[in-house]
């Protein structure tokens, strides 16, 4: 079973009327029988120039550790590895490191000091 998790999902799903505090564990219940990968997920700003690095590394800690908890989370893949600040649009800060020179330098963000 594959399946997307960003943090604009996490608050919303947990106030629906389906009250989804944890998407593992309703994956797990939903779907007995099914190995469950994340096959993305990420922290997701609306800001196209910089990102809250405190807050990406918030969310993708709490969801890494609720996937690590949950036995039948078989595969986790974050979105994404670098930012793309040649996007403009909110994926412009997803990456988990941020250009110091494009291309050619990196500098690791919280997120990345964190795992």
């Amino acid at each position: 079973m594959g399946y997307h998790w960003y943090s604009d999902m996490e608050a919303p799903a947990a106030k629906s009327p389906n009250n989804v505090p944890d998407i593992t564990v309703t994956l797990a219940n939903n779907f007995p029988d099914k190995e469950i990968w994340f096959t993305e997920f990420g922290y997701r700003t609306k800001a196209t120039s910089t990102t809250n690095e405190a807050d990406q590394n918030e969310f993708m800690t709490k969801f890494i550790a609720k996937c690590r908890n949950n036995p039948r989370v078989k595969a986790v893949i974050a979105y994404e590895l670098f930012d793309e600040p040649y996007k403009k649009s909110h994926e412009a800060t997803y990456g988990m490191y941020k250009w110091s020179q494009q291309y050619t330098g990196s500098a690791k963000k919280l997120i990345a000091e964190s795992l």
